[in-house]
């Protein structure tokens, strides 16, 4: 039973492995770079893909605005019980809203007023000139030699 099993899942592998390549190439990112386009412009493809959804999304909302005129022509009583069930639904999701901003509110009014914070001075300027614009620089005439030999 066990090497059943475990063919079994060797063999569902392999197909799946089989199915997923179909001997078509994928293009990689660096493919579009090696081509010239521009980094930050899009691909043309991009376009393309956009329009489909598009378009499926058109499709998709039709299909519902016609199911739900026919829904409507076939039933219309249970079509206005679903309705009225919907105008409920989005009532009470106002009201929720509503409370929940209300308690915000009162929270927001339970709280003391958040003064801004202070204005914060620039650093000083060290007396042998401009700031160090990189670490590990010392100032001019600094003997390091003395400090690392354990003074």
């Amino acid at each position: 039973m066990g090497t059943t099993r475990a063919g079994l899942l060797i063999a569902l592998c392999a197909s799946v492995y089989a199915y997923a390549d179909d001997g078509r190439e994928t293009p990689l990112p660096q493919a579009a770079e090696a081509e010239g386009e521009a980094i930050g412009r899009p691909a043309p493809w991009l376009d393309e893909v956009r329009a489909q959804r598009q378009a499926s999304e058109a499709r998709r909302e039709a299909t519902r605005k016609a199911m739900d005129t026919h829904r409507r022509w076939i039933d219309p009583w249970g079509a206005a019980q679903r309705e009225a069930r919907e105008k409920e639904i989005d009532q009470r999701r106002q009201a929720t809203r509503e409370r929940i901003e209300q308690e915000r509110e009162q929270l927001r009014a339970r709280r003391p007023p958040i003064a801004p914070f202070p204005e914060i001075p620039p650093p000083p300027v060290p007396p042998w000139g401009e700031p160090q614009e990189s670490f590990g620089t010392e100032p001019p005439g600094w003997d390091n030699r003395w400090y690392y030999q354990g003074y």
